[in-house]
């Protein structure tokens, strides 16, 4: 198998995965995100950015590091 359909295959292996643990990530933080009050304004920024990072992640996991892992080895 050459490296470019082995990526293929194992990003298809672990997208749900990948996919479902990104998503629970997410749901963990709306709770922090709608708070209201005074501890719900200081936290809702973070909520926001880790939401984003986590999103983030999970594109890069799914569709970049597949493809750098199929490339030659060089050196």
């Amino acid at each position: 198998m050459s490296p470019f359909q082995a990526a293929l295959l194992g990003s298809k292996e672990i997208g749900f995965t990948v996919f479902t643990i990104s998503m629970s990530l997410i749901a963990v933080f709306i709770p922090i995100l709608l708070m209201a009050g005074i501890v719900g304004r200081l936290f809702r920024e973070f909520a926001i950015t880790l939401s984003t990072a986590i999103l983030v992640s999970m594109v890069i996991s799914l569709t970049t590091t597949p493809m750098m892992c199929a490339l030659p080895a060089e050196g």
